[in-house]
């Protein structure tokens, strides 16, 4: 060797490291360029797919290799989240990928595996992940993990068809740039994870956004003036936009807690509307939802739940899914809250509590709907009462008051019809009464009874109220009860009625208010209702007292007249005359009838038959009275008689052995009340009648009027015959000059007399003091009747009379006298004419009182009845 070839070696060798170098340098330099573009394709948030592609692009500019396979795990342990897998140019991106068993081995136990030649140096036992092109196995193979720290987050592996390509140093090289591949795909990652929470972050933001617009949207219904059914359904409209359903309802539970009442719909008919207004909570499926006080949600085949032989499947669309919640303030429920969709649902938790909170909201715009309402219904109940007591205080009439009272209760309670009846328990029949049907009047039964079948009639009979939801149905349950329609020409589906009782218990009067609609009303409707009917019952009965007693005056007034008019005339033409005017004028009768007749014969002497204003019945005169007629039976009996209603009596008129007469017009009269005209020694000498066109014009108060009245022409007929047979006898007979004079005396008592009725009719006109008008009238008696002593005895009971008036005073005023047993009392109430006793000793009609007359000195006396319509009494002459 020459001197020159260890230079020339070492040359060599420079040379060789320079080159060396030079060859590293560019491949760091190419190294940098590689990871400084992966880096500023990250840096724009690509997709992963995107960024893989440009990883294996960017690896050729460093690495030679057929194959890549470029994978990232995913949050569930043995798969890859996305992974690349390119051959010779071809491109396959996968997502949610199982590991390989190499690659699942790298990530395992986070370290590089190198194969110089996979074919000779892979475990054929061992499973295979073939890719890209199958035809052609991969001979060199390198596999590093991408590691962060000590966690490994994918693999990259480089593949070639050549044997030995790959080295050591392929491997540290591939491993390090790995490293920072692994950083850049993390921040990819944790950039798009980022992105997708801002995403879901803006969405949830959103939805909460219009959550909260719809609480508030419902808090403002709290103050919403509407009723609150409308407010309901806009609530519920509200909940089903928020919620995202197709259809819903709410269901508020009633007053008795037992049924489910149906107050918003939206998304179903007018049939299911119809058929489940109502529903006892015992059959519904919402029962549940009420006791548990919990949620009930199916999320898919709610359809399917139900079979159609049980439940009402046919009036529901297709649901496939529901929530049920319930309404609740405070431990209370008040009813529920049901979502139905078409489609199933699957409720996230944050929306199960937003539906139970719209819930909540739409229960507290319940409860201050009904607190407000109760409030209003407080305030309206009680100036209802107050107008009404104010009514009853300043009407003079019952129909006012009626109309009064339904204007006020109209006011108040959400009815179409009111109706009230003022009754007569005496009678059997409506005094008086209004119905009042969306705004127009009607009047009914006035003067009649009620129909039998009637609710009104059941009420006076039972006097018990009556409350029915839906009247169709629920009538069945009441005995011997139909549906009477009045006013307009349709059946009531709600309806509450009371009885107006008296202070003795005794149905007075009916008031009842319905409702076109079932379930109109509620159990407060019928306690108010019935403060209202008592209210009524009381001002009822001081306006019929007030009736009574303007009616008692005018007959007073009329009896005053007419024995006034009988004291001072002669003339039997005018004061049968003014009698007929002024009875008629009283009350209104069709037809005034009097008749005097011959008492042995029956020949008609004397007639009057005015039926309205036309005179009538001349036929009568000088003829027989007709037999078997109303006349010839008042004539026999001696007695009054008296018909409600004719058309109905028939079997009555019969019974009685009556045949009516015709008189006047064809068609039949209705009421029909009559009296005889007695002389002295009880001899029938005519008769007084009146009728009228419309039934149940006439009662006992009717006959005791006329009673009283035909008293009168008796004393006047007698009066003026006594008169004129006295005349008669003195111009014939001188010798009956002294018996004329006692005829005249006698008339002049009679006269007396009648002026003592008279000043008794005008005290009771003027004097509201009943002792005071018994004292003064015991006092004139003895100076009438020249009598020792009066008294004057009331009867309390059916067992005791009291001595509540005596002239002159001997002590005996307060005594109480035996009614029970007593032969005197009986033969007073029998026969209802004065009895006298010539000897007290003697007479066995004494035998109770006799050792009390005795004792103070009476040894004979007249007893004279004295009827009323409220009590009776005696008066004793001694």
């Amino acid at each position: 060797m020459s001197r020159s070839d260890p230079g020339r070696q070492l040359i060599d060798e420079l040379e060789r490291q320079r080159d060396l170098l030079r060859r590293q340098q560019e491949r760091d330099q190419r190294i940098l360029t590689t990871l400084y573009a992966i880096g500023l394709v990250a840096r724009d948030h690509p997709s992963l797919r995107t960024m893989f592609e440009t990883i294996v692009h960017e690896l050729h500019n460093v690495f030679e290799f057929d194959a890549c396979y470029l994978a990232l795990c995913d949050e569930q342990p043995e798969r890859f989240r996305a992974a690349l897998l390119y051959d010779e140019g071809v491109v396959e991106f996968l997502e949610d990928r199982e590991y390989g068993y190499l690659t699942g081995l790298i990530v395992r136990r986070r370290e590089p595996i190198l194969f110089g030649d996979l074919v000779v140096e892979r475990d054929t036992t061992l499973p295979t992940v073939p890719f890209g092109n199958v035809t052609k196995l991969s001979r060199s193979w390198v596999g590093v993990p991408l590691m962060i720290s000590e966690a490994a987050i994918g693999v990259i592996s480089l593949q070639s068809y050549e044997p030995y390509r790959y080295n050591q140093e392929t491997v540290d090289l591939l491993q390090r740039v790995a490293n920072v591949i692994a950083l850049a795909l993390e921040n990819v990652v944790l950039n798009a994870e980022q992105d997708r929470l801002s995403r879901e972050l803006a969405e949830q933001l959103a939805v909460r956004s219009e959550e909260l617009a719809s609480l508030s949207r419902l808090a403002a219904t709290l103050v919403d003036p509407r009723p609150l059914d409308e407010v309901l359904n806009e609530a519920l409209s509200i909940a089903l936009t928020t919620l995202h359903f197709d259809a819903g309802n709410v269901r508020l539970l009633d007053e008795t807690g037992t049924l489910l009442v149906l107050r918003a719909q939206q998304g179903f008919t007018e049939e299911y509307v119809e058929q489940t207004y109502q529903v006892p909570i015992e059959i519904s499926p919402l029962r549940e939802v009420i006791t548990n006080v919990q949620p009930r949600i199916i999320e898919r085949e709610w359809y399917a739940l139900y079979d159609p032989a049980h439940f009402p499947l046919h009036l529901f669309p297709r649901f496939e899914s529901t929530v049920n919640l319930p309404l609740v303030v405070g431990r209370r429920v008040l009813g529920t809250l049901s979502l139905f969709g078409f489609s199933p649902r699957e409720l996230a938790p944050h929306e199960l509590v937003l539906a139970q909170s719209v819930a909540n909201q739409i229960a507290i715009l319940i409860e201050h709907s009904r607190l407000t309402e109760e409030r209003e219904r407080q305030i309206s109940e009680l100036r209802a009462m107050r107008e009404i007591s104010l009514a009853a205080s300043t009407t003079q009439t019952a129909h006012e008051l009626l109309q009064r009272t339904a204007a006020e209760l109209s006011a108040c309670m959400a009815l179409d019809v009111f109706s009230m009846v003022i009754y007569d328990p005496v009678r059997n029949l409506i005094s008086d009464g209004i119905t009042l049907d969306e705004g127009n009047v009607y009047r009914y039964w006035i003067s009649q009874p009620p129909p039998p079948r009637s609710l009104t009639a059941w009420i006076l009979r039972e006097c018990q109220p009556i409350f029915l939801n839906n009247l169709p149905s629920e009538i069945t349950t009441l005995p011997d009860v139909e549906g009477v329609i009045i006013g307009a020409d349709r059946m009531a589906q709600s309806w509450i009625g009371w009885p107006l009782l008296d202070r003795d218990g005794r149905p007075i009067g009916v008031v009842s208010v319905q409702s076109y609609r079932p379930y109109a009303f509620t159990v407060r409707d019928m306690e108010f209702l019935g403060n209202v009917a008592a209210q009524l019952a009381l001002h009822v009965q001081n306006v019929t007292l007030q009736v009574q007693r303007t009616r008692q005056i005018a007959e007073l007034q009329a009896i005053n007249q007419i024995g006034t008019l009988v004291a001072a005339s002669y003339d039997l033409d005018r004061i049968f005359n003014e009698v007929r005017r002024i009875v008629v004028d009283l009350t209104e009768a069709s037809v005034f009838y009097l008749l005097l007749c011959d008492p042995d014969t029956r020949v008609v002497q004397y007639a009057v038959f005015v039926e309205h204003h036309h005179q009538l019945g001349a036929e009568l005169m000088g003829r027989p009275i007709p037999p078997r007629s109303l006349t010839d039976w008042l004539l026999t009996q001696r007695r009054s008689l008296r018909f409600d209603d004719l058309s109905v009596e028939r079997d009555r008129v019969e019974a009685l052995g009556i045949q009516p007469y015709p008189i006047g017009s064809s068609h039949l009269m209705r009421s029909w009340v009559g009296v005889p005209l007695l002389a002295q020694n009880e001899v029938a000498i005519g008769v007084l009648a009146l009728q009228d066109e419309r039934p149940y014009r006439y009662d006992d108060g009717t006959v005791d009027f006329l009673a009283q009245i035909a008293s009168l022409l008796s004393l006047a007929v007698q009066k003026v015959r006594l008169f004129e047979e006295r005349e008669r006898r003195a111009k014939e007979n001188a010798w009956l000059f002294k018996e004329a004079q006692a005829h005249a005396v006698a008339a002049e008592r009679q006269a007396s007399r009648m002026a003592l009725v008279n000043r008794i009719a005008g005290l009771l006109a003027t004097r509201l003091d009943q002792q005071a008008i018994l004292e003064i009238a015991t006092r004139e008696l003895v100076q009438l009747f020249w009598a020792d002593h009066t008294g004057l005895v009331l009867f309390q009971d059916d067992e005791t009379g009291v001595v509540a008036a005596e002239y002159p005073q001997i002590g005996i005023l307060g005594t109480r006298i035996p009614l029970r047993d007593n032969p005197l009392v009986n033969a007073l109430q029998t026969t209802r004419r004065p009895q006298v006793i010539y000897d007290v000793a003697t007479d066995p009609r004494a035998v109770i009182l006799r050792e009390y007359w005795q004792s103070i000195g009476i040894c004979s006396l007249v007893i004279v009845p004295l009827i009323s319509r409220d009590q009776s009494v005696w008066l004793d002459l001694v």
